[in-house]
């Protein structure tokens, strides 16, 4: 009774916690919008091991002085301690904040509410079993008005659980032009494995999956579009140099790697 009695508090906790991100979320093939007055924060890696001390890089080109992490839902994972800010040689801050999660907390999405001395950031992290290292990333598309890109970049994966053929497997992709993007989860057109552990991934990206497309008045809307700015906006987007893409590598438990940028530009 006892082991039940918990087990339907967590349950309650993790259902909260999900409902609430649910409502924030956008959807993964939906259009998404740079909110340009907050700072953009990427972490890196985005991945707390179970069992194990984690460390997890918040980095953003100014981020003030990080007063407290709180991790939503928190069971089974905790903040042990909140570093000193370093500075990358790209110029930007990244603040080191070390993880420690229980071997038997349950995996999947978190919530990390970054407390500042100006203001609250959130960001998503993930709770998994092993970490997944990606680099190398290379991008080809000869013109704006070619048909698709060829996307690739070499993974390590500690447990040496993705193979070729691997429906599960997924690239998180993201292409931000000026203030429109898109943010689709790929499989991978193609995995050559180097050994048990290490390979590289392909990706062919359609040209309709580069271009951002055309929002509608209730979308604008609800991304805080004021009304005399909303026509100007529904305006089609096309692909342009300086666009910046991003890719992460998802495997079948949901365990995420760091992400990799680039910037597009055609010859």
């Amino acid at each position: 009774m006892k082991c039940t009695k918990y087990l339907g508090m967590a349950l309650g906790v993790m259902l909260s916690s999900f409902l609430a991100w649910a409502q924030q979320m956008p959807s993964q093939d939906r259009q998404i919008l740079r909110q340009e007055h907050e700072a953009e924060i990427e972490v890196d890696p985005p991945l707390v091991i179970r069992g194990r001390t984690s460390t997890i890089y918040f980095v953003a080109k100014s981020l003030p002085a990080i007063k407290s992490v709180t991790i939503i839902p928190p069971v089974g994972v905790r903040v042990a301690e909140i570093k000193a800010a370093e500075t990358r040689p790209d110029g930007r801050q990244a603040v080191p904040v070390i993880f420690v999660a229980d071997s038997e907390a349950w995996g999947g999405l978190r919530v990390a509410m970054i407390e500042t001395e100006t203001r609250t950031y959130r960001v998503d992290i993930r709770l998994g079993t092993h970490p997944i290292t990606i680099s190398n990333l290379k991008f080809a598309m000869a013109s704006p008005t070619a048909e698709q890109a060829e996307v690739s970049f070499d993974f390590t994966d500690e447990a040496g659980d993705i193979k070729p053929n691997d429906d599960s497997t997924r690239v998180q992709v993201m292409l931000m032009c000026n203030l429109w993007g898109r943010s689709p989860s790929l499989p991978p057109t193609k995995i050559v494995m180097s050994d048990e552990r290490n390979g590289t991934v392909y990706l062919t990206l359609p040209k309709e999956q580069l271009q951002s497309g055309e929002l509608t008045v209730t979308e604008l809307r609800e991304a805080g579009v004021k009304p005399a700015e909303q026509k100007a906006k529904q305006k089609p987007m096309s692909i342009q140099a300086g666009c910046q893409l991003s890719v992460a590598l998802q495997d079948r438990d949901g365990n995420e790697s760091n992400r990799l940028k680039t910037i597009v530009r055609f010859k």
